[in-house]
């Protein structure tokens, strides 16, 4: 049964609700975490760079200040950052290194905001946008030494919340339509709006008592501009109402003929091709590991372009943007990248919205204007302009930046309407530059990684959709739990239970989840041929999660290490899984008791030091080091490991999280529990699991201690089982 109106606006509630839970939570974990802890537990937990000195900063993009950080060798005892939950575009406060907790805590009251543009081993690098206070003679005031804590950001959440409004809006509009076009009243349907639109309430009890309410009458002198966009506002909604499950979905166009532009995708990745163009309004493409997801939507894009469509392209994360960014910029699509620019990787810089602007016609003048004012500032820091004069300077830079702004945003639009292709994050597409547009087509990849909200901001902007990921890899990271839910009261709406709409119980039923549940095959195109894994490496996550269905291609189904190296006859690189099994060595885990915060990381140094034995064999048998990459589900035992490691500097390790999306040739995991107690923590979450199995090209080494492990659950007994029979067994002695 089609979902009611009453029944989409109860999902919208619900689905409001648990993204303010969502936001709470993390304020409070933030806060709590700022003003109870000294900077080196936050250091420890991931959550901070403490005593890092200013080595450079520079004028960027978009006039905001880059700052160039290292650790102190006057506090540390080396210059490598340690390992941490920071990424490249994640906001940070910037405050002034304070030796005593209470001096700390006062200045990170008053510290400036950033966005971390470049994170490598020994550097980090800041954005500071240029609203950020500034000093007396107009430049930003930074400490010599600083600190660098991780922040919530809560405008992720603030617009996912007014998208929503929108969404909600839209119905009451359109069943407002409906009503009066209608000759019977239809009771039934009423709307639910109470909690849905902030202080819509009398205009609820409007609609009900047959009143159109101002806010839903046409604006006087409406201008024809908003008229040309009706036609593709009806389609907008039209493709809301599909998704929450208010309208059928359509039968997909007659199968036309399609001229593959890639000859090199294979038959899956060119059926995926014609699946999604063939679609009305959805379409799913799951794309298990290694299986070309990202070559498949380039030529979808550039199908598209070719049929004179406008995209809107977004994802999860900014790398899975400047990804599809950087195939698309080899073909010459017309494309523009929106974004922060400290969130862009360096090779798409020149398809950002910030680079085309500068380089435009008119963007040579607004460049004029930053030349004036860094003149400007270079005399000032001089010396020699005091009293009035140096007070008219910094009056003159006030109207020049407020000119720059000017021709900056004359410019924008321009280039915006000339790309075919207009790329960015899922909460990016909510930016003011494209705040009007609207596209034939959205696309998100890492659908599966995205909180649903998240995909409703560019949704609302687009006719069709098409979403591409993994719902077997890792889910949105949430942090409200289950006692966070119960502590909070929340209560959820009622949603009716023969309605095709059901409403997720919380925030990790993402998109692609309930779209597949409520829609079921005829919607998804599964790509299964895998060019990453030698096949017995694909093997067990093939039969357990995708029904057997992956295909190793030729090409790539029997490579092993000893491929890469000249001297051949070691056996260790010989082998694509190995299975170096702990058992019954009371090589037991350990807390990680000086974190001092949030829950305790879990370590094993026995199971740490048969990781670093085997990288030993494999690297004399002429494996080069940079080939090598080990994981850990545990931050604590990623340390521990790159302490071990740090003779070793080409050998990448990191968090299982961490390396979604990524490859080597050879992958070690240490699995670090072992425990009389038979505990086995997060490890039962199998779509992690099939991360960190799935990473390898040519050899898969799994450490640790089955006869804990196996206990967690059947998926983990069923792996454990298939590693005893079917890897190189190792049993530790």
């Amino acid at each position: 049964m089609l979902a009611s109106v009453t029944d989409a606006l109860n999902f919208i509630s619900d689905q409001k609700a648990l993204i303010e839970l969502e936001r709470d939570v993390e304020v409070r974990q933030t806060n709590l975490l700022s003003s109870n802890c000294s900077i080196k537990q936050l250091e420890r937990s991931g959550l901070a760079f403490g005593s890092l000195d200013v080595v450079n900063r520079s004028i960027g993009f978009g006039d905001k200040t880059i700052i160039e950080l290292q650790r102190s060798l006057a506090h540390h005892a080396d210059r490598v950052l340690p390992s941490s939950e920071i990424r490249v575009g994640d906001l940070i406060k910037l405050t002034e290194s304070a030796t005593k907790p209470s001096k700390y805590k006062e200045r990170h009251q008053n510290g400036t905001e950033a966005v971390v543009y470049k994170l490598t081993e020994h550097k980090l690098v800041l954005a500071v946008s240029e609203s950020s206070p500034k000093g007396i003679d107009g430049e930003l005031e930074l400490p010599s030494r600083c600190n660098v804590v991780k922040l919530a950001n809560l405008g992720t959440y603030d617009r996912i919340l007014r998208n929503y409004d929108s969404l909600a809006k839209s119905l009451l509009k359109r069943e407002e339509v409906r009503r009066h076009a209608s000759t019977a009243d239809d009771d039934a349907a009423r709307p639910v709006y109470d909690s849905v639109i902030p202080l819509q309430r009398s205009e609820a009890q409007m609609v009900d008592n047959g009143v159109q309410p101002a806010c839903l009458e046409p604006a006087i002198g409406a201008d024809s501009d908003r008229k040309a966009r009706l036609d593709e506002t009806s389609a907008s909604l039209s493709l809301s109402q599909i998704l929450l499950g208010m309208q059928e979905i359509s039968e997909p166009q007659q199968k036309s003929d399609v001229t593959i532009l890639d000859d090199a995708l294979n038959q899956s990745q060119q059926d995926a091709v014609k699946f999604a163009l063939h679609a009305r309004e959805v379409a799913l493409i799951h794309g298990p590991p290694g299986t070309g997801k990202t070559s498949t939507l380039i030529e979808i894009i550039r199908q598209l372009v070719r049929l004179g469509q406008r995209v809107l392209v977004c994802g999860a994360s900014n790398l899975a943007v400047d990804n599809i960014v950087e195939r698309l910029q080899v073909h010459s699509v017309p494309l523009t990248r929106l974004g922060h620019p400290a969130r862009i990787l360096e090779a798409t810089q020149r398809s950002t919205l910030d680079y085309q602007t500068a380089h435009s016609a008119n963007g040579a003048l607004a460049q004029d204007v930053r030349d004036d004012i860094a003149k400007i500032f270079a005399d000032l820091a001089k010396g020699k302009l005091q009293g009035k004069g140096r007070r008219a300077k910094l009056d003159e830079i006030k109207l020049l930046r407020k000119e720059l702004r000017v021709r900056e945003a004359g410019v924008t639009s321009s280039v915006i309407g000339q790309a075919r292709v207009v790329l960015c994050t899922c909460h990016g597409a909510g930016s003011k530059q494209i705040m009007r547009d609207t596209f034939d087509v959205a696309i998100i990849d890492e659908a599966a990684q995205a909180l649903e909200g998240s995909c409703w901001i560019p949704i609302l902007k687009a006719q069709k959709l098409v979403l591409a990921g993994d719902p077997l890899q890792l889910p949105p990271t949430i942090k409200t739990s289950d006692k966070d839910f119960k502590q909070a009261k929340v209560s959820l709406a009622s949603i009716s239970k023969s309605s095709k709409l059901c409403s997720a119980r919380n925030l990790e039923t993402t998109l692609f989840d309930r779209l597949l549940a409520m829609y079921g095959a005829k919607i998804k195109c599964l790509l299964s041929i895998q060019y990453r894994m030698n096949e017995r490496i694909m093997r067990f996550a093939s039969d357990a999660l995708y029904e057997g269905k992956l295909v190793a291609a030729l090409q790539v189904k029997d490579r092993l290490l000893c491929d890469l190296v000249e001297t051949k006859g070691d056996d260790v690189l010989d082998h694509p899984v190995i299975f170096i099994d702990t058992t019954g060595n009371d090589m037991y885990e350990r807390a990680d008791e000086e974190t001092g915060v949030r829950t305790l990381s879990k370590y094993n140094e026995n199971e740490a030091v048969q990781v670093v034995k085997h990288i030993s064999e494999i690297v004399s048998a002429g494996l080069p080091p940079k080939c090598i990459a080990v994981i850990s589900p545990y931050n604590a035992q990623v340390s521990l490991l790159r302490s071990l490691l740090v003779h070793l500097p080409d050998i990448s390790v990191g968090s299982i999280d961490s390396w979604q999306g990524r490859e080597a040739e050879c992958i070690i995991i240490s699995l670090v529990r072992s425990n009389d107690q038979r505990e086995v923590g997060f490890l039962k979450e199998s779509r992690r699991l099939n991360v960190a199995m799935t990473r390898a090209k040519r050899q898969l080494c799994v450490v640790g201690d089955a006869g804990t492990v196996r206990t967690g659950s059947s998926y983990l007994e069923r792996w454990m089982t298939w590693l005893e029979d079917e890897s190189d067994y190792r049993l530790v002695l």
